[in-house]
């Protein structure tokens, strides 16, 4: 498992996590998170957004905990904080 320059960059701005943190935390986010077929709703539609936002198809957006990530097999590209709107979501 790997994890990009950005995606260490945007963990330690966003998420206030180290680089050794991240790459603990990686396999825990790739097993445990949610892929679009997981969720509904806004959230989905949010996912779809972002999809569309990064136009590769070799690529999966994964939600867990507030944040969202995307990877690429198993290399962590970048993450994205889960918008004000959707904290209050009940299927989070």
């Amino acid at each position: 498992m790997r994890v990009t320059k950005h995606a260490t960059e945007r963990s330690k701005e966003r998420l206030g996590l180290s680089a050794k943190s991240i790459k603990r935390m990686l396999p825990r986010i790739l097993e445990k998170g949610k892929r679009r077929d997981d969720v509904s709703g806004r959230v989905r539609r949010h996912m779809q957004f972002l999809f569309s936002k990064y136009p590769r198809n070799n690529y999966d957006i994964i939600l867990y905990g507030r944040f969202f990530y995307i990877v690429d097999g198993e290399t962590l590209i970048t993450t994205f904080g889960l918008p004000s709107h959707l904290k209050s979501h009940k299927h989070l």
